[in-house]
């Protein structure tokens, strides 16, 4: 078979990928163009755009196999303290990712607090990922739901567009888990409902998510409520009544998250819906009471997990049972 193996931040190849998918994959910010990457039948691993597949000049050799790529990302911020973007003047920056960062704002006039998501400059030069990202804002900004995070603008200023969100206090369902492991199955319960109930909003307004795992599952703290679960991320969601929808998603099965993947969206169908959610989330649910995902195993690749999860081979719940029901009677999901 054609393709690509990736390695992915270091937890092993994934792969093997067609070069349409990872190609988009770099386009839309979810690889670094200095991701290593090895050819089917090679045996050699050398930077993505050495290649000229994906941007270097035809007869370009690759760099020596023994040189060392740097495949973290920079850590100074693009936008400085105190910039302006629109009626937004920045105030720190909260974090980053693969397609772009999110700082602490305010709105000059009305003095009030924002989270504020930017594009990275580099992927805001390409048209699609530049459609996709504002399309996020359209997207999350027309679910009414008080567990989706609230999108309050959209703009662009100097170049750089930008999604303005509530600012949330707390932490990631993911940053917890890495904390206390497990969660009791009435912590799970507490937590996953609303977020199913978000999910199923977006379902019914034609919206699939494609990306839920911990990570966009965020745990606010509130003063009266205590932890208020919101679903954040819709920037590769699939909007059904679109019409632009088949041009921008065509042949983005490889824009989820491995692990939480559904099968059919890891075979690349172009045709996925709810289905694909509920399993995501049911991956969710298992990590949160097992601490595992259910086709990850320890010392894994990720080609080894696909191979896995493409088998519809699961691993039983049994072997964690004692620990559930050890927790079970736990309803606080604070360390």
């Amino acid at each position: 078979m054609a393709g690509w193996y990736v390695k992915v931040e270091g937890t092993g190849p994934l792969g093997p990928l067609p070069t349409e998918q990872v190609s988009e994959g770099l386009s839309r910010g979810k690889l670094r163009p200095d991701v290593l990457v090895c050819r089917v039948g090679g045996d050699t691993w050398h930077p993505l755009t050495s290649f000229p597949e994906f941007g270097s000049p035809a007869g370009t050799p690759p760099p020596p196999p023994d040189s060392k790529v740097a495949v973290a990302a920079e850590d100074a911020p693009e936008l400085a303290v105190g910039r302006e973007l629109g009626s937004y003047k920045i105030t720190r920056r909260i974090g980053s990712g693969g397609m772009g960062e999110v700082y602490e704002a305010v709105h000059l006039r009305l003095r009030k607090r924002v989270a504020l998501k930017t594009l990275r400059q580099a992927l805001a030069k390409n048209g699609e990922a530049r459609v996709r990202f504002l399309r996020e804002g359209e997207t999350a900004s027309r679910l009414r739901h008080p567990n989706v995070v609230d999108i309050t603008d959209v703009g662009e200023a100097d170049g750089v567009p930008f999604l303005v969100m509530e600012l949330l206090e707390g932490e990631a369902l993911a940053a917890l888990l890495r904390r206390i492991g497990t969660l009791s199955v009435l912590a799970a319960v507490d937590i996953l409902l609303p977020v199913i109930d978000a999910v199923a909003v977006a379902h019914e307004n034609g919206i699939i998510h494609r990306d839920l795992k911990p990570d966009n599952i965020f745990l606010a703290q509130t003063h009266l409520a205590g932890i208020f679960p919101k679903v954040l991320d819709f920037g590769i969601s699939k909007v059904i009544s679109d019409a632009q929808a088949p041009s921008l998603t065509a042949t983005s099965s490889f824009l989820g998250t491995p692990f939480y993947m559904s099968p059919e969206q890891a075979r690349g169908a172009k045709d996925i819906d709810g289905r694909s959610d509920q399993y995501s989330l049911g991956v969710v649910l298992y990590e949160t009471l097992t601490g595992q995902q259910p086709h990850a195993s320890s010392g894994d690749s990720l080609i080894s997990s696909y191979t896995r999860l493409l088998a519809a081979i699961s691993r039983p719940r049994e072997r964690f049972g004692a620990t559930c029901q050890s927790r079970s009677r736990t309803s606080s999901c604070a360390p």
